[in-house]
């Protein structure tokens, strides 16, 4: 085959093609079923990306303005400026408000700072904003075809709201479904994700952050831990109920004997709980350090019953307030 100008030329184009095909133009999507086959494999075909402002002021802002698209249904409508607004009032916050954590203080705070008042697009500030949230990434890559993820804390705790974000060099958009863009280990495509190991997932730019994915250990354990408790809460209200008929007949046959009963009831209570509902103080910050199960337990020693499907964040609020 002979090579000239027009093959260079065709070859040269449908290079530069590939590498922007990537970017969708604003609110423009793409739905799943256009993702590389590893992708649309786990996701099916009902997500899809849209595009969203890559650039302000030769500054790369895709991180930002993805993030921002799925926590606020209006920065779809919003102006450029307007997204500017909303990015720097974000960082702003996050300055003024969070600590770092211990894993962030090889790098110092002044540094930390410098990056957010230039709305630097790096793995620093990323990671802030986990931090500052609360909440899970999870990357595809779609020119290293690898699943990346950031989180806050040391270890991934998949309870927590989950974010799906596309990923091409240093372009970003966020991934969605018309139903949901917020995503937990409720969510069977999560659970896909994590645990069926399709794709082997890491941390992002974890040679520069040293951090590698950890999860919380023994998931399939941890699942089987809450469906115990939930039938141990099941059986204790009918062994409740049983106990509560045969000691109605016990007391109509011993009414003799039924207060010092009562005190002696009442003794034994106190020597096998010595923790009453008011004595158990448990800081925020112990609260965030205690895994899903260990919140269930605790607030079992408060009698509160949780909802079968509550987040992790959801438990400590309730623990706060009893």
């Amino acid at each position: 085959m002979d090579i000239n100008y027009e093959l260079i030329l065709k070859t040269l184009v449908k290079k530069q093609s590939n590498e922007l095909s990537f970017i969708n133009k604003k609110n423009f999507m793409t739905y799943s079923d256009k993702f590389p086959t590893e992708f649309n494999n786990i996701l099916g075909d009902k997500f899809y990306r849209i595009g969203v402002t890559q650039n302000s002021n030769q500054k790369n802002i895709s991180f930002f303005t993805s993030l921002l698209t799925l926590l606020d249904d209006n920065m779809m409508s919003s102006t450029d400026k307007e997204e500017i607004t909303i990015i720097n009032k974000l960082l702003s916050d996050i300055n003024i408000v969070s600590k770092l954590p211990e894993y962030l203080k090889e790098i110092s705070k002044d540094i930390i700072n410098k990056y957010i008042k230039e709305t630097a697009s790096n793995i620093w500030v990323y990671e802030l904003i986990a931090n500052y949230l609360k909440i899970n990434f999870i990357i595809f890559d779609f020119k290293t075809l690898e699943i990346l993820t950031i989180y806050s804390d040391n270890v991934m705790d998949p309870w927590r709201t989950c974010l799906f974000l596309a990923k091409n060099e240093y372009s970003w958009e966020p991934i969605k479904t018309n139903e949901k863009k917020f995503f937990s280990y409720n969510d069977n495509v999560l659970k896909k994700i994590l645990s069926q190991n399709l794709i082997k997932i890491k941390y992002f730019d974890n040679k520069i952050i040293k951090k590698e994915f950890v999860i919380i250990d023994n998931l399939k354990e941890v699942i089987n831990d809450l469906t115990k408790f939930e039938n141990s809460e099941k059986n204790s209200e009918e062994n409740s109920e049983k106990n509560s008929e045969e000691n109605s007949e016990e007391n109509s046959e011993e009414n003799s004997e039924e207060n010092s009963e009562e005190n002696s009831e009442e003794n034994s209570k106190e020597k096998e709980t010595p923790f009453i509902k008011k004595e158990i103080k448990i800081s925020e910050e112990k609260l965030n350090k205690m895994t899903k199960i260990e919140l269930i337990t605790h607030l079992k020693l408060l009698n509160i019953k949780p909802l079968s499907k509550a987040t992790k964040k959801d438990l400590i609020i309730l623990i706060l307030q009893s």
